[in-house]
Protein backbone atom coordinates (compact mmCIF):
# COMPACT_ATOMS: atom_id res chain seq x y z
CA UNK A 1 0.00 0.00 0.00
CA UNK A 2 3.62 2.29 0.21
CA UNK A 3 4.16 1.18 -2.92
CA UNK A 4 5.69 4.36 -5.41
CA UNK A 5 6.00 4.93 -8.81
CA UNK A 6 9.58 5.32 -7.89
CA UNK A 7 10.09 1.64 -6.27
CA UNK A 8 9.27 0.65 -9.09
CA UNK A 9 11.61 -0.10 -12.15
CA UNK A 10 9.67 -0.82 -15.59
CA UNK A 11 12.74 -1.13 -17.43
CA UNK A 12 14.56 -3.53 -15.35
CA UNK A 13 11.56 -5.08 -14.29
CA UNK A 14 12.02 -4.86 -10.41
CA UNK A 15 10.19 -3.51 -7.55
CA UNK A 16 11.75 -2.32 -4.44
CA UNK A 17 9.64 -2.37 -1.07
CA UNK A 18 11.62 0.00 0.67
CA UNK A 19 9.11 1.85 3.31
CA UNK A 20 5.74 1.03 4.91
CA UNK A 21 2.15 3.14 5.06
CA UNK A 22 0.90 3.12 8.81
CA UNK A 23 -1.97 5.20 7.91
CA UNK A 24 -4.01 5.27 4.57
CA UNK A 25 -6.66 8.13 3.77
CA UNK A 26 -6.29 11.95 2.97
CA UNK A 27 -3.73 12.44 5.97
CA UNK A 28 -1.18 9.33 5.28
CA UNK A 29 1.63 8.22 7.45
CA UNK A 30 4.61 6.75 5.63
CA UNK A 31 7.41 5.36 7.55
CA UNK A 32 10.52 5.97 5.52
CA UNK A 33 11.73 2.24 5.92
CA UNK A 34 10.43 -0.93 5.63
CA UNK A 35 8.66 -3.11 8.57
CA UNK A 36 12.06 -5.06 9.20
CA UNK A 37 15.29 -4.95 8.05
CA UNK A 38 15.15 -8.06 5.43
CA UNK A 39 11.68 -6.52 4.66
CA UNK A 40 13.61 -3.96 2.55
CA UNK A 41 14.19 -5.78 -1.08
CA UNK A 42 14.27 -5.26 -4.79
CA UNK A 43 12.86 -8.21 -6.40
CA UNK A 44 12.30 -9.11 -10.33
CA UNK A 45 8.56 -9.28 -11.85
CA UNK A 46 7.67 -11.13 -14.86
CA UNK A 47 6.76 -9.44 -18.16
CA UNK A 48 3.29 -9.88 -17.93
CA UNK A 49 2.97 -7.57 -14.72
CA UNK A 50 5.43 -4.79 -15.96
CA UNK A 51 3.18 -4.92 -18.91
CA UNK A 52 -0.11 -4.73 -16.62
CA UNK A 53 2.06 -1.83 -14.84
CA UNK A 54 2.66 0.28 -17.80
CA UNK A 55 -1.07 -0.06 -18.78
CA UNK A 56 -2.15 0.78 -15.48
CA UNK A 57 0.44 3.68 -15.07
CA UNK A 58 -1.54 5.52 -17.74
CA UNK A 59 -4.87 4.85 -16.99
CA UNK A 60 -3.58 6.49 -13.51
CA UNK A 61 -2.16 9.58 -15.64
CA UNK A 62 -5.39 9.98 -17.31
CA UNK A 63 -7.73 9.41 -13.94
CA UNK A 64 -5.54 12.35 -12.52
CA UNK A 65 -5.45 14.79 -15.45
CA UNK A 66 -9.39 14.29 -15.01
CA UNK A 67 -9.98 15.37 -11.41
CA UNK A 68 -7.24 18.02 -11.59
CA UNK A 69 -6.39 19.70 -8.43
CA UNK A 70 -9.11 17.80 -6.80
CA UNK A 71 -6.37 14.59 -7.06
CA UNK A 72 -3.80 14.44 -4.26
CA UNK A 73 -0.53 12.96 -5.76
CA UNK A 74 1.74 10.84 -3.33
CA UNK A 75 2.90 9.30 -6.31
CA UNK A 76 1.83 5.64 -4.87
CA UNK A 77 1.35 3.19 -7.22
CA UNK A 78 -2.31 1.30 -6.02
CA UNK A 79 -3.67 4.30 -4.37
CA UNK A 80 -7.82 5.36 -4.42
CA UNK A 81 -9.35 7.23 -7.18
CA UNK A 82 -7.77 10.60 -5.38
CA UNK A 83 -4.56 9.38 -5.20
CA UNK A 84 -4.72 8.92 -1.84
CA UNK A 85 -3.34 5.70 0.05
CA UNK A 86 -6.00 3.40 0.44
CA UNK A 87 -7.09 2.69 3.68
CA UNK A 88 -6.67 -1.50 4.90
CA UNK A 89 -10.45 -2.00 5.15
CA UNK A 90 -11.31 -0.70 1.84
CA UNK A 91 -8.35 -2.63 0.27
CA UNK A 92 -9.86 -5.83 1.61
CA UNK A 93 -13.61 -4.48 0.69
CA UNK A 94 -12.31 -3.63 -3.19
CA UNK A 95 -10.44 -7.64 -3.07
CA UNK A 96 -13.37 -8.92 -2.10
CA UNK A 97 -15.47 -7.44 -4.69
CA UNK A 98 -13.25 -8.04 -7.63
CA UNK A 99 -13.16 -11.90 -5.95
CA UNK A 100 -16.79 -11.92 -6.32
CA UNK A 101 -16.70 -10.75 -9.85
CA UNK A 102 -14.34 -12.88 -11.54
CA UNK A 103 -16.14 -15.81 -9.35
CA UNK A 104 -13.36 -17.32 -8.62
CA UNK A 105 -13.01 -19.01 -5.09
CA UNK A 106 -12.94 -16.55 -2.30
CA UNK A 107 -9.53 -15.93 -0.72
CA UNK A 108 -8.15 -13.64 1.89
CA UNK A 109 -6.11 -10.95 0.71
CA UNK A 110 -3.51 -12.02 3.04
CA UNK A 111 -3.53 -15.57 1.34
CA UNK A 112 -2.20 -14.08 -1.80
CA UNK A 113 1.04 -13.83 -0.07
CA UNK A 114 1.19 -17.54 0.95
CA UNK A 115 -0.02 -18.70 -2.31
CA UNK A 116 2.34 -17.18 -3.96
CA UNK A 117 5.14 -18.44 -1.90
CA UNK A 118 3.46 -22.01 -2.46
CA UNK A 119 3.46 -22.01 -6.05
CA UNK A 120 7.56 -20.98 -5.94
CA UNK A 121 7.94 -23.50 -3.58
CA UNK A 122 6.16 -26.25 -5.58
CA UNK A 123 8.74 -24.54 -8.93
CA UNK A 124 11.25 -25.68 -6.89
CA UNK A 125 12.51 -21.70 -6.57
CA UNK A 126 15.46 -22.15 -3.73
CA UNK A 127 13.78 -21.53 -0.26
CA UNK A 128 16.55 -18.52 -0.05
CA UNK A 129 15.31 -16.90 -3.22
CA UNK A 130 11.81 -17.58 -1.82
CA UNK A 131 12.46 -16.12 1.84
CA UNK A 132 14.59 -13.00 0.72
CA UNK A 133 10.91 -12.26 -1.75
CA UNK A 134 8.97 -12.91 1.30
CA UNK A 135 11.36 -10.26 3.28
CA UNK A 136 12.01 -12.98 5.80
CA UNK A 137 14.49 -12.45 7.92
CA UNK A 138 16.14 -15.93 7.59
CA UNK A 139 14.85 -19.02 5.73
CA UNK A 140 14.27 -20.87 8.91
CA UNK A 141 11.08 -18.54 9.34
CA UNK A 142 9.98 -19.06 5.59
CA UNK A 143 10.36 -22.90 6.08
CA UNK A 144 8.89 -22.65 9.23
CA UNK A 145 5.65 -21.00 7.43
CA UNK A 146 5.34 -23.27 4.23
CA UNK A 147 6.94 -26.91 6.27
CA UNK A 148 3.79 -28.35 4.51
CA UNK A 149 4.94 -27.78 1.52
CA UNK A 150 7.93 -28.70 1.75
CA UNK A 151 6.76 -32.16 3.42
CA UNK A 152 4.78 -32.89 -0.22
CA UNK A 153 8.53 -32.03 -2.02
CA UNK A 154 10.01 -34.73 0.68
CA UNK A 155 7.39 -36.97 -0.58
CA UNK A 156 8.10 -36.06 -4.00
CA UNK A 157 12.30 -36.68 -3.89
CA UNK A 158 11.64 -39.97 -1.99
CA UNK A 159 9.46 -41.36 -5.14
CA UNK A 160 12.58 -39.76 -7.45
CA UNK A 161 15.50 -42.26 -5.93
CA UNK A 162 13.08 -44.95 -5.87
CA UNK A 163 12.18 -43.94 -9.53
CA UNK A 164 16.31 -44.01 -9.95
CA UNK A 165 17.27 -46.51 -8.14
CA UNK A 166 14.19 -48.90 -7.93
CA UNK A 167 12.60 -50.69 -4.54
CA UNK A 168 14.37 -53.88 -5.72
CA UNK A 169 15.73 -55.43 -2.44
CA UNK A 170 18.73 -56.54 -4.16
CA UNK A 171 20.07 -53.16 -5.09
CA UNK A 172 22.90 -53.13 -3.36
CA UNK A 173 24.15 -56.39 -5.16
CA UNK A 174 23.47 -55.06 -8.70
CA UNK A 175 24.49 -51.86 -7.85
CA UNK A 176 28.26 -52.52 -6.41
CA UNK A 177 29.06 -55.21 -9.63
Amino acid sequence: MALQWQDVNLDAGTITVRRTLYRGGPNPIFSDQAKTEAGERTFKIHDGLVAALRQHRLDQKKAKMALGSEYRDFNLVFPTSKGTPMMARNLYRLHKSLIKAAGVPEVKFHELRHTHATHLIMAHVPLKTISARLGHSSITITQDIYGHVLQAMEDEATAAIQDLFGSSPDFRRKHSE
